[in-house]
């Protein structure tokens, strides 16, 4: 793992001072400093691999990369193709990869972004100037970039619990989206979309070649990420068939894995019977780690290596594993993230289109959108009214389709200040279902389509790779693979769920792989318990939202946020998921706009 950092200007001379300053920020991503300069451009890598920056034979073209490819592990690859194709060199590469070319021929900046965005990569444009780097935290050291936040992103944070936009949270600092290119010349500054996933079910292949063929391209993705099979590699692993399949592909090519499992101490659920039972069968050098609320005192540091908030506490799972593999000495980090998203290994891919005609048959219109959850509202806190609310799902045909979505009373949430920055008319959550509503293919794989773009890239993909950054490590997802995602648009829905049974051509392809025992096992997710450790939390919660700070913000209308406390006693509410987000949201302010110190112990 290496990470990127370059300041491009056709107007103002760099200012290497503030350049230097701007590298120290990435302290953590390595341990070799690689520099370049001239009198447009400054480049940096922070790397522990590849020696950088790379350059052609007459050093007119210069690259700094995070990532590689997987045709030619050789940085320089890059640039014999970048020379021989031209910009359009990428359409040609698989990899996982953010890369920076400065053409010093022609004036112009390239900037690369993955088809997957598995490798982040942001931007800051001011006229002419174009500052990059892996973090936004990177950014934020640069001299003409005035410290403020984005309305909308923050709205968009709150709906989803991951922010969903190519817009950070930081105003006018941006995503390189997936699949995607950024030019910068004395033209001007351009994106242009070099990959996209097209929907196109073949019928007419037999299920036995398409779990042939997943099986090939499964193997293939993890032969490709494993740089030395003669190296210990980790792997983060529940009890599920998604991570325990992936340390099953590791294992056609190595028996040096160490495998990392958490539980929660007798809080919920955990699967660490399970995933030691797996472990035992593939025989790797298994840990397991048990965490409790008081985990959550180490919360700044987790919220400082996101850059942006994000309201998923298996972050800390993430977190804590990276800081066992980190002190075992492992580079490699395997995890079997976002196989749901391209496989279909949720409830709603079979039962949503059940739902909405339930819904629009018995709760048209208002009546489900508004009359029946302002009545639910009225219910006294029960396990029955959290039970009820969470069947939201059988009344309103957008929420059907739209699993990570939190304050739906956008209305009473916020303060009438905030409001004024947003477009209160525009929906976020409602926006980007009908757009995936709408289209060719079947519904199911539409659905399947949104989550890959917005959960999995916005959401679990960052939060695995920001977690494993921090320590230095190389982090892969082999399960979600531009090959394996093109494949699995060509395969009609019936293959991926199937009389029931999630992910059926995914346990198919593993079936002489993964264990029995694992094989015909259903979904269960991983679930960190957020509401049963909130209330335990309760003072904390209540520092870091009290009327003062709620004041000095201006974000939260304080009645409502006064009504989410009032319920912070009872661990079955939805309400403490609600306070989770807004905790974390603050906690980013006061690193961030206040200059707290991510490692102080939050209490």
């Amino acid at each position: 793992m290496s990470s990127i950092l370059g300041v491009c200007s056709f107007r103002d001379r760099i200012n290497l001072k503030n350049f230097k300053a701007m590298s120290k920020v990435l302290a953590h991503a390595g341990n070799k400093n690689a520099f370049y300069s001239d009198k447009n451009v400054a480049l940096y890598a922070k790397v522990n691999m590849f020696s950088q920056p790379a350059c052609n034979k007459d050093k007119s073209i210069v690259m700094v990369c995070d990532g590689r490819s997987f045709d030619d592990n050789k940085l320089e690859y890059f640039l014999e193709a970048y020379e021989q194709h031209g910009e359009e060199f990428i359409k040609q590469i698989k990899g996982v990869f953010a890369l920076a070319i400065w053409d010093s021929n022609k004036k112009k900046l390239l900037l690369y972004k993955d088809r997957l965005s598995t490798k982040p990569l942001f931007f800051y444009y001011d006229e002419d100037n174009l500052v990059f780097c892996s973090e936004q935290k990177g950014i934020l050291k640069y001299e003409n970039y005035q410290l403020d936040y984005d309305a909308e992103a923050i709205r968009n944070f709150l709906a989803f619990r991951y922010n969903f936009s190519n817009n950070t949270l930081f105003k006018g600092i941006k995503k390189l989206p997936a699949g995607c290119y950024a030019t910068l010349s004395k033209k001007g500054f351009e994106i242009k979309k070099y990959w996209k996933v097209i929907i196109n079910e073949d019928y007419s292949k037999s299920e036995e070649y398409l779990s042939k063929k997943l099986r090939e391209l499964l193997l293939k993705s993890v032969k490709e990420r494993l740089i030395d099979t003669d190296k210990p590699v980790a792997a983060f692993m529940s009890g599920g068939v998604d991570s325990g399949g992936t340390v099953g592909l590791l294992r056609q090519f190595t028996d040096k894995i160490n495998t990392f499992s958490i539980g929660f101490a007798g809080y919920g659920f955990d699967e660490l019977k399970r995933a030691r039972k797996t472990a035992e069968f593939y025989g790797t050098n298994h840990t397991e780690i048990n965490l409790k609320p008081d985990i959550l005192k180490n919360f700044g540091k987790i919220v400082y290596a996101l850059d942006e908030p994000m309201a998923d506490l298996a972050t800390v799972p993430n977190y804590v594993m990276s800081e066992h593999a980190k002190k075992r000495g492992l580079q490699q980090v395997f995890s079997g993230e976002t196989n749901d998203e391209v496989w279909g290994g949720y409830e709603e891919y079979v039962k949503v289109p059940r739902r909405v005609a339930f819904s629009k048959l018995f709760f048209p219109g208002i009546i489900g959108k508004k009359i029946v959850p302002s009545m639910i509202s009225l219910l006294p806190n029960s396990k029955v009214k959290t039970l009820i609310d969470h069947c939201d799902r059988y009344y309103d045909p957008i929420r059907c389709y739209n699993r990570q979505v939190c304050f739906y009373d956008e209305e009473n949430l916020y303060s009438e200040q905030f409001k004024q920055k947003i477009n209160m008319d525009k929906k976020p959550n409602v926006e980007i279902t009908q757009d995936y509503i709408k289209g060719s293919g079947s519904l199911n794989n539409r659905l399947l389509l949104k989550s890959i773009n917005y959960l999995a890239m916005h959401g679990y993909i960052v939060k695995a790779d920001r977690m494993t950054r921090i320590f230095g490590l190389d982090y892969n997802i082999p399960l979600i693979d531009s090959d394996i995602i093109e494949f699995s648009f060509t395969v009609p829905f019936k293959y991926k769920v199937r009389k029931g049974v999630e992910k059926y051509l995914y346990r198919q392809a593993l079936k002489e792989i993964l264990p029995p025992f694992l094989l015909t096992r259903k979904k269960r997710g991983f679930d960190v318990p957020t509401r049963l450790w909130i209330p335990e939390l309760k003072e904390h919660v209540l520092h870091f939202l009290d009327d003062k700070t709620l004041e000095k913000r201006g974000i939260f209308n304080k009645s409502y946020v006064h009504k989410l406390i009032e319920k912070i006693n009872n661990p079955n509410v939805i309400e403490n998921q609600d306070l989770w987000n807004l905790l974390v949201l603050e906690i980013w302010f006061m690193i961030y706009f206040e200059g707290m110190n991510p490692d102080r112990k939050l209490f």
